[in-house]
């Protein structure tokens, strides 16, 4: 050991490399603590979905009409648009005289 009697960790050599030791653990935990206390602030000022803003800018969600969500709309439109195609080639039939039998005929004309 040593001449004097003193310990080992009360010697100044060893309380200087100790206090190096605390100081770059303190110094490591506190670049965490701050490295993910920045994150959480960043995260926690994100857009919120449901904040007042977000709220006021759109109060009908999904909404297209009064009734109906953009899905019931276009739906809706489709359903129009096939009756339109079905109504034109009846007009169709009907303009190029392909609904009915001639009526140029003088004898009766037999229906199924």
């Amino acid at each position: 050991m040593h001449e004097n009697n003193e310990r080992i960790d009360e010697h100044p050599v060893y309380c200087e490399v100790q206090d190096r030791q605390r100081n770059l653990i303190m110094h490591k935990l506190l670049i965490t603590v701050t490295f993910f206390a920045l994150i959480a602030a960043f995260a926690g000022c994100t857009h919120q979905p449901h904040s007042k803003s977000a709220v006021l800018k759109d109060l009908t969600p999904n909404m297209d009409g009064l009734s109906e969500t953009y899905a019931e709309n276009d739906a809706g439109i489709v359903v129009v648009n096939n009756a339109n195609d079905r109504m034109f080639v009846d007009d169709m039939r009907r303009a190029t005289l392909l609904d009915k039998p001639s009526m140029l005929s003088p004898y009766p004309v037999v229906d199924h």
